[in-house]
């Protein structure tokens, strides 16, 4: 997805609850040890995938998300769901820069301080006017010196296993920190990663069981504690 793609994509920031495509869903989200997970799916194709990278080892990797809709009369969550639940907390769903290593997709949040000076007034700017854009501006596509990377995919059994980090951003002005805790393996911080994932889904359930759209300020709150 481009720049253009995710403005697009953020038109419906603020559209009401009720025209959202995740509406009437009942998330389960649960964080499983490692090795119970590898236990029950390590075989099956999915955790194949999984175990080709994320899990394979060379990634300090200690718990997995795992998503689901509990409300069987709506199905499974597809894609098209939990993408739009994911831009809706201010991820970007269309990376440019990532590799895949064997998922169905993967999502990006700028985190930390900015790259470029002041940026953060423009975001505060834009809230004056619309609150449209603020995530969009101040997650998706911030020039943060950190960013939150998760790849999903999805199991056998219709849930979306979530594997998230913490890394530096290519926006970051430290070339070749940027470049060594993206080449090598293992630079990554998992633990951190997950436990911010994690908060970020459950503050969506939270405003999903009160029929409410996450709040930029909400986001904003939960992400600068990491």
């Amino acid at each position: 997805m481009s720049i253009i793609g995710s403005f697009v994509r953020s038109f419906d920031d603020t559209t009401s609850f009720s025209l959202k495509s995740y509406a009437g869903c009942d998330l389960g989200i649960s964080s499983i040890l490692l090795d119970k997970f590898l236990e029950k799916n390590g075989k099956l194709n999915s955790g194949k995938r999984l175990k080709a990278h994320e899990l394979s080892g060379k990634e300090n990797v200690e718990e997995i998300i795992v998503l689901k809709n509990l409300n069987h009369d709506l199905g499974d969550l597809t894609a098209w769901q939990v993408k739009d639940i994911l831009d809706d907390l201010g991820f970007n769903i269309g990376v440019l820069i990532s590799h895949a290593f064997s998922s169905d997709f993967t999502v990006a949040m700028g985190i930390g301080k900015f790259s470029i000076p002041f940026y953060g007034l423009i975001p505060k700017l834009f809230g004056v006017f619309t609150s449209r854009f603020q995530k969009l501006l101040y997650f998706k596509l911030s020039p943060g010196k950190r960013r939150l990377h998760a790849r999903f995919f999805e199991m056998h059994d219709g849930s979306w296993a979530v594997v998230a980090h913490i890394e530096n951003n290519i926006f970051s002005l430290n070339i070749l920190r940027t470049l060594m805790t993206h080449i090598p393996a293992g630079k990554g911080d998992y633990v951190n990663g997950t436990k911010l994932m994690f908060e970020l889904l459950m503050e969506f359930d939270r405003c999903l069981k009160s029929h409410r759209v996450v709040r930029f300020e909400n986001i904003k709150s939960i992400v600068e504690k990491y």
